[in-house]
């Protein structure tokens, strides 16, 4: 909580607050900040926060495919973030999504990522894609992806 007050005549302002929190859009968290010292450090390292940093990086130099813009939620998120033109995936590890998506927590990945590839697969982006468990733990393989039809 940030105080403004008067000292010697002169409007002087104060944190009081001093605790991190988590800042909150629409049931997301966006970003989560700290104070130091009296200065403010927001730490984008949520899920939005993650892709709002990759919009500011990109300064739309990625281009995508017309299609793109027929996926939405999960599928369209790991298009925007892997898939740019100036990207040429042919193999993702699935620890990169899980992290990316802070999904560690959550049981059912596995099949919300399987859905957003058949999402991206079939709105034309990607010809194919294969999930490869290693080891009998999804965390821990990768898909190869095809994106010969683009």
């Amino acid at each position: 909580m940030i105080e403004t007050y008067q000292y010697n005549g002169q409007t002087k302002t104060k944190i009081n607050k001093t605790r991190p929190e988590t800042v909150k859009v629409e049931n997301c968290n966006f970003f989560n900040y700290e104070i130091d010292n009296g200065y403010l450090l927001a730490k984008f390292n949520t899920f939005l926060g993650k892709l709002y940093a990759h919009n500011l990086l990109t300064l739309n130099t990625d281009w995508f495919e017309q299609d793109y813009l027929k996926l939405n939620g999960y599928a369209s998120a790991i298009y925007r973030r892997f898939f740019s033109t100036r990207r040429k995936v042919e193999e993702l590890e699935l620890r990169d999504l899980v992290e990316f998506f802070g999904f560690a927590n959550n049981c059912r990945y596995p099949a919300i990522i399987r859905q957003a590839f058949e999402d991206i697969k079939n709105a034309g982006l990607i010809n194919d894609y294969k999930i490869i468990v290693n080891g009998g733990k999804f965390s821990k393989g990768y898909i190869e992806v095809d994106k010969s039809s683009k």
